[in-house]
């Protein structure tokens, strides 16, 4: 067993050499972990002072279980959220190339981020992740899920199941980065359905961004309706408003 993983060691370090890596952003050399350059490293940011149920950024410094005043006035559906980043320089770069030119290795790099800042957290494990679907006009001209490529890892890491296939998108909406929050609300109003799950206490739905938390919330009031107790949220990035 410990041959086997020198074998290994020494197999990546000459791959490395023959084939170095590349940064997914500039294509400049990367390190062989996240398949970023230093300079597009340090154009990550991270979201440090949020809300604990929807992860609104706040603008200032705090380490406190803070709740917004949306979430106090009207609590959502789900129980909380996780969206490591801020939705802006290289972790935008990385969304709009996998959603819009197809550009899977940007996936890869997105999950390992992910994973590496979830496993700095104590959040609990969830039994399945659940995927934000598409509608169908959108899946036929991209040929995948971004949401699917980015989770997929993650949930084989975590060892429980991505419920890829449950939950519906079933009507046409408008694009809801281009609509004001009330009238993101009102666009996907019951433009959601949910297969019978498995039975399941815990679920924790995931997207690669949360604006809102409107998509979310009205998926988590479907699991909460099916009979699961707890929903959580997890993203790579939530959209900063300040």
């Amino acid at each position: 067993m410990e041959r086997t993983g020198i074998l290994h060691r020494y197999l990546r370090i000459a791959t490395e050499l023959l084939f170095p890596p590349i940064c997914t952003i500039c294509s400049n050399p990367a390190d062989s972990e996240t398949f970023l350059c230093n300079n597009c490293k340090t154009q990550i940011v991270k979201l440090n002072s949020c809300c604990t149920i929807c992860s609104e950024p706040f603008n200032f410094e705090s380490n406190n279980n803070l709740i917004c005043g949306k979430c106090q006035l009207q609590p959502p559906y789900f129980d909380s959220s996780f969206a490591p980043f801020i939705y802006e320089k290289t972790i935008q770069d990385l969304i709009t190339k996998l959603k819009f030119s197809r550009h899977l290795p940007s996936a890869t790099t997105l999950t390992r981020l992910f994973i590496d800042e979830l496993n700095k957290t104590n959040i609990s494990k969830p039994q399945a992740l659940l995927c934000v679907p598409l509608e169908k006009s959108k899946m036929r001209s991209r040929g995948f899920n971004q949401v699917t490529e980015i989770f997929t890892p993650i949930a084989k890491d975590l060892g429980i199941p991505l419920l890829k296939n449950y939950c519906k998108k079933t009507k046409h909406t408008e694009t809801q980065s281009t609509l004001n929050a009330k009238k993101r609300n009102k666009n996907i109003m019951d433009a959601f359905s949910l297969k019978q799950l498995p039975q399941l206490d815990y679920v924790t739905i995931v997207d690669d961004v949360i604006t809102t938390g409107a998509t979310a919330n009205t998926i988590a009031k479907l699991l909460k309706n099916g009979g699961v107790t707890h929903v959580d949220v997890w993203a790579c990035a939530r959209t900063a408003k300040f």
